[in-house]
């Protein structure tokens, strides 16, 4: 049985191998996608998140430097 003057008709769930056809990426596109998920909510002060967390225990030093100040002028 002949279905459009003999043209094979293809099958209607190509949807999927479309799709992961569109989406693949070489591994320098993948790379830029992993370095964006790593500073994905990272405040736009700070280039990094190493650079957050001694910002961070930096603060803490000093808090706790001058909290142990405050301790000793007002005894």
């Amino acid at each position: 049985m002949r279905v459009n003057g003999g043209k094979h008709r293809w099958p209607l769930n190509t949807h999927h191998e479309d799709k992961t056809m569109t989406n693949q990426e070489t591994p320098q596109e993948d790379h830029l996608n992993i370095e964006e998920d790593e500073n994905q909510g990272l405040p736009s002060l700070f280039k990094s998140w190493n650079q957050m967390y001694a910002f961070v225990l930096g603060e803490l030093a000093l808090l706790v430097g001058l909290f142990y100040w405050f301790t000793k002028a007002f005894e």
